[in-house]
């Protein structure tokens, strides 16, 4: 029998009192459109796109680029948004758009290894008209569609198929301009493309990339050729933009990130549609984008985001459009403390347990993000606005023990989110504000500076800031001074003179599109929960190891990251295995699309990683009971448990 996890207390040396932020704030000529995934982004964007509905709809799959890349043209010849779904069921937001905008007919991109036949059924099954195209592999795919596209415009556009940003940058000029995308390899030409290309009369083509991309020999297959590239895939991106300068609509420019394929894609048709540019973007300011966009300044009315904070930073679009206005301490305040929150926690009986701050990042769904100190072992919560309305707390979205950050679900109207920040770019030195709830004394800001950007304390990495803090600021906003939330007010050590804490907001992003749907009741109801595997060993001590030995990885070539969190099990419906070591991956957005693609074309070298991790952690933790899996949007895809007594995993389900 495997020892039950057993509750102990921990000697400190400090005490940690945690808090936290986040803000977002649009410049006037910005407009984002997201989602919670993906593919209720590709809702969004085709919502917006074609309001009056649309006939035709192209569906592809959302967990990889290969097949769907060069859909776009045929997506324009259709007047179609790109849709994406899940691979083997459809996507229940991608089902509802199809019935909002009153579409009749389905294009498939891909075979059913792909989009599965199950997909297609679901489809037929709503009354809809559904055709496929599809080839043996990703570059016979693309003549496929190019065959469907047509050749009247004389010209066709060649992209590497070994990744998507080539592809996607030249997406909406192709898409206007009815110009097939072909997809190759670096150094061969197929039989069926040359074969295709033989019967067309071409006066332009155009090769997206470098040598490294497509070598010279593929680039002279084709007749009349002119290679756009740049030292990079965002440097590709702004050559191929300023070579169709002439033909794209700078009334409004779409900006996508360039580290995932999705909302690039999905958004393709939509800039095709208007005639308007796609501009690529890393995580971080690049310098070429920010002269790129200032040379467009008198032309540009709208700067489109397409996708959610994670994706593309308030902050990042700012700093690129030259919004960094410096607001005052009264200003911010007037700003942000409509979205700074009061929370108190309750037992079973109702007897007070803790109080903090809290903050609200999702108006429309209304998340509270706060510290998982705050509600760690309540029965029940409440959330009281600086209105001074009063909400009970309906759910817990998501957690993240290590980080002492928790996203808390209320129904409330009139609700203001914060603008998050993007607390990568901060500096040592940096003027900050905080709000809070120190003493309970509601709504209080305080200043001071950022006195060192990183610190790591007991394996956790916090912005150490001069800022006065005290009980009741757990929770709270450490803001810029633009007024973004770029940290959690967190910590502060007793005795220690202007020793305080926050969280990077950035350790928050990554909760944000989770919902584990559970109450307080159901995390904490159970007295059998204790906090720690054992006398000698911590939760801490469990994420931190695999988080450090297990955060990045190299798999068949590609790099791989996880975000590891690690808490109490909270049992099965009969209480069964409360406590024991709850571990779950999910792949960091930046790597999320390189996990699709060697699961879908590696899937024997995945499974050797993903055996031996796991074989690790049971021979370093199988003396206590674990369970876990594979996180992937809103399901796990691979779970694992020592329940049995012996090591066991398995794909669950449908």
């Amino acid at each position: 029998m495997k020892r039950c996890l057993k509750k102990v207390i921990m000697p400190l040396l400090v005490t940690i009192i945690f808090f936290m932020s986040a803000n977002v704030v649009y410049a006037e000529s910005t407009h984002r459109i997201s989602g919670e995934t993906r593919y209720h982004t590709a809702s969004n964007i085709a919502k917006e796109g074609w309001p009056d509905g649309s006939d035709y709809a192209i569906l592809a799959y959302g967990g990889n680029f290969p097949d769907a890349l060069a859909s776009t043209p045929l997506a324009s010849k259709y007047n179609a948004p790109i849709l994406l779904t899940d691979k083997l069921s459809l996507t229940p937001v991608t089902k509802s758009t199809l019935i909002s905008l009153g579409t009749k007919n389905v294009i498939i991109i891909g075979g059913t290894g792909a989009v599965s036949g199950t997909v297609e059924s679901q489809l037929k099954s709503m009354g809809l008209t559904v055709s496929r195209i599809s080839g043996s592999d990703r570059y016979n795919t693309s003549i496929e569609i190019a065959k469907r596209v047509g050749s009247d415009s004389g010209k066709l556009i060649i992209a590497p198929g070994s990744d998507f940003s080539n592809a996607l940058s030249v997406s909406s000029y192709a898409g206007e301009n009815q110009i097939p995308i072909i997809l190759v390899n670096q150094n061969t030409v197929s039989t069926n493309l040359k074969q295709f290309v033989s019967g067309l009369t071409l006066s332009q083509t155009y090769i997206i990339g470098t040598t490294n991309e497509i070598s010279e020999a593929v680039k002279n297959s084709f007749p009349n050729t002119t290679r756009i590239q740049g030292s990079d895939k965002y440097g590709t991106n702004l050559a191929v933009l300023k070579a169709f300068d002439s033909d794209y609509n700078f009334s409004t420019a779409f900006l996508a990130t360039g580290t995932s394929f999705a909302d690039a894609l999905a958004g393709s048709s939509y800039a095709a549609k208007l005639g308007a540019p796609i501009i690529l973007t890393g995580k971080t300011m690049d310098s070429r984008i920010i002269s790129y966009i200032d040379g467009k300044t008198s032309a540009m009315e709208q700067l489109t985001i397409l996708g959610g904070e994670a994706a593309i930073s308030t902050s990042l679009v700012n700093n690129y459009l030259g919004a960094v206005a410096t607001l005052t301490a009264k200003e911010i305040f007037t700003l942000v403390s409509p979205s700074v929150v009061y929370i108190e926690t309750f037992d079973s009986s109702g007897n007070a347990l803790a109080y903090g701050s809290g903050f609200i990042v999702d108006a429309a769904k209304g998340k509270v993000a706060t510290n998982y100190h705050i509600i760690d072992g309540a029965y029940s919560a409440r959330v009281k606005t600086l209105s001074g309305t009063v909400y009970t707390v309906e759910k817990v979205f998501a957690y993240n023990v290590a980080n002492d950050v928790a996203l808390l679900k209320i129904n409330g109207s009139g609700l203001k989110a914060v603008t998050l920040g993007d607390s990568s770019t901060i500096e040592t030195g940096d003027k900050i504000y905080a709000i809070g709830n120190p003493q309970g004394l509601e709504n209080t800001i305080s200043d001071g500076l950022i006195s060192t950007k990183s610190r790591v304390l007991d394996g956790t990495t916090y912005i150490q800031i001069s800022a006065p803090i005290s009980r009741g600021s757990s929770g709270g906003v450490l803001l810029n001074e633009q007024g973004n939330v770029i940290g959690i007010t967190s910590a502060v050590i007793d005795n220690g003179q202007n020793l305080n804490f926050a969280v990077p907001i950035n350790s928050l992003k990554p909760l944000l599109s989770l919902d584990i749907n559970k109450t307080l009741n159901e995390m904490f109801g159970s007295t059998n929960v204790p906090s720690n595997p054992g006398d000698d060993v911590t939760y801490l001590d469990v994420w931190r190891y695999i988080q450090t030995t297990y955060g990045t990885n190299i798999i068949d070539g590609k790099t791989i990251k996880y975000n590891v969190t690690v808490s109490p099990y909270e049992g099965d419906l009969d209480g069964s295995h409360a406590g024991s070591i709850f571990i779950v991956f999910t792949a960091t957005t930046d790597t999320s699309d390189a996990e699709d693609e060697v699961i879908m074309n590696s899937p024997s070298a995945y499974m050797s990683w993903f055996i031996s991790m796991i074989a690790d952690i049971d021979t370093r933790y199988g003396m206590y009971e674990y369970n876990g899996g594979m996180w992937y949007y809103d399901h796990f895809f691979l779970l694992f448990c020592n329940w049995s007594g012996d090591l066991e995993f398995w794909v669950p389900s449908e």
